[in-house]
């Protein structure tokens, strides 16, 4: 499926980090792709291409597995049912997609997900947003125009806050890079310099990497048809919920032989 968002430093960074247990129990999360590419649903000769049809054409949370993948890695599960809202029609009201649609999951283990998705709004390129709140820690992607990915870990608090200098108040934000040497995963630390410039800041890479290393080795692929399921099937059966004015849908559990 190469969804390379999974394979990003600062989200296999949190991936650790709740494997270590600093985030306690983690029960909400959000992941956004906002990015107007209306130039991207027609080619130069006006004839719509395959994202005119497949990503706008229809309504509901079409572009989710970019932006629930790293989320669901995070929390280890799958989602059990999902509500889709949209926001109506503005910017390219020719197309069947709403401008921003929201898909909000309920995870197996009881956690909510938020997820946005809005490929037409008119505004600069947000880039992929991720949050994360656990009992023990809270997480938030930058925003743009300066702002960095920040942290907030009450085991390893180091009373440090965006500016650098000592605080003595104990809840203050503390960049993301602060603990970046420390759990830094060894593909990224051991990653070439060509690697790391590789699309979309180095990702690409790891995504062909871990393809042909599954082959090579005869293993299965870090992100398996299994995963690749749980990614997508709520972006699929967020239409169902849009359509019906976002009434709750369960997710089928394929692995149970559920497909209807």
């Amino acid at each position: 499926m190469a969804e390379n968002t999974c394979f990003s430093a600062n989200n296999l960074i949190i991936q650790k980090m709740v494997q270590d247990g600093l985030f306690g129990d983690i029960y909400f999360a959000e992941g956004e792709y906002v990015h107007e590419i209306r130039s991207l649903h027609y080619s130069t000769d006006g004839s719509p291409t395959w994202r005119s049809e497949w990503q706008v054409g229809v309504n509901g949370c079409t572009y989710g597995t970019h932006s629930l993948g790293p989320v669901l890695e995070w929390f280890g599960t799958r989602v059990d049912s999902v509500v889709c809202l949209g926001s109506g029609r503005y910017t390219a009201p020719e197309h069947e997609m709403e401008d921003t649609t929201t898909m909000l999951c309920k995870t197996t283990s009881g956690a909510l997900v938020r997820i946005r998705c809005d490929m037409l709004s008119n505004r600069p390129h947000g880039g992929g947003y991720f949050s994360l709140q656990g009992t023990k820690g809270c997480y938030e992607a930058a925003r743009g125009l300066g702002d960095k990915d920040k942290i907030w870990l009450e085991d390893l608090q180091t009373g440090y806050g965006d500016t650098g200098g000592p605080q003595s108040d104990p809840h203050q934000w503390v960049p993301l890079d602060h603990y970046r040497e420390q759990f830094l995963p060894a593909l990224w630390k051991d990653a070439s310099t060509e690697a790391i410039a590789s699309g979309h800041g180095g990702t690409d890479f790891f995504v062909v990497r871990d393809i042909l290393d599954a082959i090579r080795e005869e293993k299965d692929p870090s992100i398996d048809v299994n995963r690749a399921l749980d990614f997508t099937l709520p972006g699929l059966m967020s239409q169902a919920s849009i359509k019906d004015g976002g009434r709750p849908i369960r997710i089928p559990d394929f692995r149970a032989g559920e497909w209807q």
